[in-house]
């Protein structure tokens, strides 16, 4: 079974879209679905309890006290999940079932593998970057200085090799992330993808699925701001990751 995990606040016009495909268009495996609203002003809560699966399958429903990080939430979703699979989903996804299927074939049928996702579009259709080498200071100088791509190129086999995820969509082994500790919670929402991705390299390998598409809303624009807060998130994770005689753990 595949535990789907979603995290979500104030999203009732997307989440709706996104429970709906996972309701119409199922994959064969079992699923379950965990949504932890944290706080949402708007009618998510009626929206996950009117919600049933194409089995006729009711939603969990995690609902915080008080304002919630995005690492935490995930984290308790995770401790809620049944499903021998997690996967996080972001609520302004449209997931079908071919994707949730290829992504339990494929870590079912190789136990290297600790996490996958897909390729991503945006709603009009066009490219969203997935799938990228953890930074480095080479790595990010090259980008700046050459305008080198980030986005690591297809492998021609179907699953390409990262160092890096975005977390709109990843799934792994439940009990295997839970070993991992989950997400780190003192890091709020920004680079909380990549702190993760991170550590589970010492799983095995993390994977992009070449031939199945997943729709994110995303943002094709980000304000500055938000844009200097990931450039700090990610410095935040950088300089951890080059401090002498850290553990990945």
């Amino acid at each position: 079974m595949i535990s789907i995990l979603i995290f979500t606040r104030d999203d009732e016009e997307w989440l709706s879209r996104c429970l709906r495909t996972l309701r119409d268009d199922p994959p064969a495996e079992p699923i379950e679905v965990i949504v932890f609203d944290n706080l949402s002003q708007d009618h998510t809560a009626a929206l996950v309890r009117a919600w049933r699966g194409a089995q006729g399958e009711r939603a969990g429903l995690l609902l915080p006290k008080q304002d919630t990080s995005f690492s935490r939430g995930n984290n308790l979703l995770l401790d809620a999940a049944a499903g021998e699979l997690a996967l996080f989903l972001n609520p302004d996804t449209e997931c079908g079932g071919a994707l949730l299927d290829a992504g339990a074939f494929t870590l079912r049928a190789d136990p290297t593998i600790a996490l996958a996702g897909p390729r991503l579009v945006f709603p009009d259709g066009t490219h969203q970057s997935n799938g990228w080498a953890l930074p480095s200071p080479v790595q990010l100088l090259k980008e700046k200085l050459a305008g080198a791509p980030r986005e690591l190129p297809t492998s021609g086999t179907g699953l390409t090799d990262v160092g890096w995820l975005m977390g709109c969509w990843l799934m792994g082994r439940t009990e295997q992330l839970r070993r991992l500790g989950g997400f780190d919670e003192r890091y709020w929402f920004l680079a909380t993808d990549l702190e993760l991705c991170g550590r589970a390299h010492q799983l095995g390998r993390l994977v992009r699925l070449d031939e199945h598409v997943l729709l994110h809303r995303g943002h094709q624009s980000w304000p500055e701001s938000r844009r200097r807060a990931s450039h700090k998130a990610t410095l935040q994770w950088l300089l951890r990751s080059l401090r002498p005689g850290r553990g990945v753990g």
